[in-house]
């Protein structure tokens, strides 16, 4: 983690340096990035016979953290992060570290990681933050809504069917069957998996703001849950809330029906304006598409301030 965390700061002090119109320094950072990303790419991936391998291992040669987790090649924290800072050297890369995050997280018939249930995660503090913001970046949304949906061990969800009313530090805190974690650092009140939140935000309500996008600084996207039933949790049909920004509050609601938006209600502060953005099939649901043809894939219309109500 040590050279992702070194490229990640090259990358946010190139973004700095130019929003602060410190050029030559936005170059040393990107040339800095560039170095670390030739590194990774040299001592962690691996391509023998075609086959893609992220060594998050045997590159290293450890085992075991202080903690005693066991380390493994293809950590989804490492795929996770690999991916998030576009560390692959080619699309066909990308792919191959997409699909093989997807078997991990997936984990069909145990056979990839044999003591933890399917549609799992695996991740701890390192990667909990950017774990479900990257699948969506990545087109997984229907298995991001997998992993807030489950309920086994480890999930969100396992803590509040064993009574919790606050986020623990670990996933197994407490369980019915073992009762309270003996294990060290076992905080029942801790903001670490709390950082699920700004996916909350982001994606399955939609509300993004960015102030240096002068044409356009809030941005309303919402990603339904389009996922098939595979334990006993309901899919997301139904979500409203609203989120303070430094232009005033902004509220979505929507409701869904067969993989498609069926509801949608958005109000936007006063002296502001919105982007909304949809896929084409809950566009055309709610008559906001008329005509569409298999290349377009999605749906933008400009919103003044005040209440808008689409409804199909």
């Amino acid at each position: 983690m040590n050279a992702i965390y070194r490229a990640f700061t090259a990358q946010i002090m190139a973004e700095v340096s130019h929003v602060l119109n410190y050029f030559d320094k936005e170059k040393e950072y990107k040339k800095l990035f560039s170095l670390i990303k030739d590194f990774i790419q040299e001592k962690y991936v691996s391509n023998i016979n075609g086959k893609f391998n992220l060594l998050t291992k045997t590159a290293d040669n450890v085992d075991k953290s202080f903690q005693g987790y066991s380390f493994v090649d293809n950590s989804q924290t490492g795929l996770l992060w690999f991916l998030k800072l576009h560390l692959y050297s080619d699309k066909s890369q990308k792919d191959s570290a997409i699909q093989v995050l997807k078997t991990s997280i997936e984990n069909n018939g145990q056979t990839i990681r044999t003591n933890m249930p399917e549609n799992s995660l695996a991740v701890g503090f390192l990667g909990i933050n950017i774990l479900l913001p990257t699948l969506s970046e990545i087109h997984l949304n229907d298995t991001a809504y997998n992993l807030l949906l489950s309920d086994e061990n480890p999930s969100w969800l396992l803590a509040v069917k064993n009574g919790a009313t606050t986020l623990w530090e670990r996933w197994d805190s407490y369980t019915k069957e073992k009762g309270i974690s003996p294990d060290a650092m076992n905080s029942f009140n801790h903001y670490a998996y709390g950082s699920i939140a700004e996916w909350l935000y982001s994606q399955m309500l939609g509300i993004k703001v960015d102030p240096t996008n002068q044409k356009y600084p809030i941005i309303i996207s919402p990603v339904i849950d389009t996922g098939e039933k595979y334990n006993d949790q309901e899919r997301i049909k139904h979500v409203s809330g609203f989120l303070e920004t430094i232009y005033g509050q902004v509220a979505v609601e929507w409701k869904s029906n067969d993989k498609v938006m069926t509801e949608l209600t958005i109000d936007i502060p006063v002296n502001s304006e919105a982007l909304l953005k949809l896929d084409s099939a809950s566009a055309k649901n709610l008559g906001l598409l008329k005509d569409t043809n298999d290349s377009t894939d999605t749906f933008d219309l400009k919103l003044g301030f005040g209440k808008h109500s689409f409804k199909n």
